[in-house]
């Protein structure tokens, strides 16, 4: 069964990477939620994929230098307010999904993995993005390799990271380059796919797993709610 990544939660009628956005694309049937995770000056892990906020939350600072206390005296984009990881991990296990932590700076992803061990939780996390200070931090952090080169990753990355997933934009993907991967002990997943042709095109080309913003069609097509991994 391909699982149905949600790409920042619900994306289009929401605010991206807001828990509205992901408790949307909970209720669309999203097997997993692909979150950003980036530090705030002190150290706390919150949703955000841009290094500032002008983008979305209209504010034309950079997050490394607002403290976590500063975020939540930010004037709410509707209605909605930037959440931690430790939000989202509690909504992922009340959901029973599991979270695909993008990882936009390599700074967040040990922060990110020893928060999720201290909660319980990090069985249900996957790593992208910025993932070699993860893997060091872990030995058995779930990795997503993310790719956007024709050139497919030498065997010494793929011995350093031991990735679960290779995770190419989905252009890149063929049914030679699944097959390959496959043979070589991964799933494939694949991001960002928006048009059904496409998540119909990339599931019969090998992908075990697809990234959309418009979850509810991803949904449709593939069908139930894939059981998650203990």
């Amino acid at each position: 069964m391909t699982l149905t990544i949600a790409h920042r939660g619900e994306p289009v009628g929401h605010v991206e990477n807001t828990l509205e956005a992901l408790e949307a694309a909970v209720a669309a049937g999203a097997d997993m939620l692909e979150i950003d995770v980036r530090l705030t000056a002190d150290g706390v892990p919150v949703l955000l994929h841009d290094a500032d906020l002008t983008r979305i939350w209209g504010e034309p600072r950079r997050l490394s230098e607002l403290a976590s206390t500063e975020l939540a005296r930010l004037r709410p984009v509707g209605g909605s307010r930037i959440p931690t990881l430790a939000d989202a991990a509690d909504l992922a296990q009340s959901a029973g999904v599991q979270l695909m932590v993008d990882l936009p700076e390599p700074a967040a992803g040990p922060v990110a993995a020893e928060l999720l061990i201290r909660l319980g939780c990090a069985d249900l996390a996957l790593y992208a993005g910025f993932t070699a200070p993860v893997r060091a931090r872990s030995s058995t952090a779930r990795i997503a390799l993310t790719w956007d080169s024709l050139e497919l990753p030498g065997q010494q990355l793929l011995d350093s990271l031991r990735p679960e997933f290779f995770n190419p934009y989905f252009q890149l993907l063929t049914a030679s380059v699944a097959d390959r991967m496959h043979e070589r002990g991964m799933l494939v997943s694949v991001w960002t796919v928006d048009h059904p042709r496409d998540m119909a095109a990339v599931i019969i080309q090998g992908a075990d797993a697809v990234t959309t913003n418009h979850i509810e069609d991803l949904v449709s097509l593939v069908g139930t709610r894939a059981p998650v991994a203990r």
